[in-house]
């Protein structure tokens, strides 16, 4: 018989997420914006990419709020796979451990 207690399904018990590091492309709006509010409620180091700056700066103002760290660049419509090296350049030396 299952246990009445919903601890165990806590978002803090299934998906811990503080250790990681993540790139999302196209995070500013529909699936990808709720991936960069899932795991930034739950502490990851998220970087959003996005080709519009103004969903960009909509995502920080509304979702950068922790625990977790959101950074943001915007994707040039002109680049294409490859453009941004998974090296740290994408985001300058802070892109550690990313996932």
């Amino acid at each position: 018989m299952a246990s009445q207690s919903t601890q165990e399904l806590k978002c803090n018990q299934l998906f811990d997420v503080p250790h990681v590091t993540a790139v999302l492309t196209g995070g500013g709006s529909g699936i990808g914006l709720m991936i960069t509010q899932a795991l930034i409620a739950n502490g990851a180091r998220v970087y959003v990419v996005d080709r519009r700056k103004d969903a960009l700066d909509t995502v920080t103002r509304l979702y950068d709020t922790g625990p977790g760290e959101m950074r943001t660049q915007e994707l040039s419509p002109y680049c294409t796979l490859g453009c941004y090296p998974a090296d740290g350049s994408l985001a300058g030396s802070d892109l550690v451990g990313l996932d």
